[in-house]
């Protein structure tokens, strides 16, 4: 199963189409919380639609990515826009903790997610400053 470790990767992995709408939705804030307890991680996206979407990945470990199912009546290959936006948040989230317990629950709320939206595109070389304790 692939790796998600940066926008890049995610993108590969997504497609195109389904990367570029999850971004929108991402950077606009439509991911309200999400939830990551034993392998599955767990999100709610609200978009123009009166009823959130309920997004489900599972993953191994931090980013190792196995599946992906929403709500949503729409999909675009591997996931859809909304599991996109889910998976944007988390992968900025690990790049930014110094240590996750993936053995404990992880909630994220709304203020962190839009703390999450603000920070510049996560490519190889801004994960990489990141990890070495720089700042991009």
């Amino acid at each position: 199963m692939p790796y998600i470790r940066d926008e890049k990767s995610l993108e590969r992995v997504a497609g195109e189409m389904a990367f570029s709408r999850g971004q929108a939705y991402y950077r606009k804030g439509a991911v309200k919380t999400i939830a990551r307890k034993d392998n599955f991680l767990e999100g709610v996206v609200k978009d123009s639609d009166p009823d959130p979407f309920h997004v489900r990945i599972r993953i191994k470990g931090l980013d190792n990515f196995r599946s992906a199912e929403c709500t949503c009546p729409f999909k675009l290959g591997v996931m859809c826009k909304h599991s996109v936006a889910v998976l944007l948040h988390w992968v900025h989230y690990v790049a930014i903790t110094a240590q996750i317990d993936v053995g404990r629950m992880i909630l994220l709320d709304e203020k962190q997610l839009k703390a999450n939206a603000q920070m510049a595109p996560l490519t190889a070389k801004t994960l990489g400053a990141i990890r070495a304790g720089g700042h991009y």
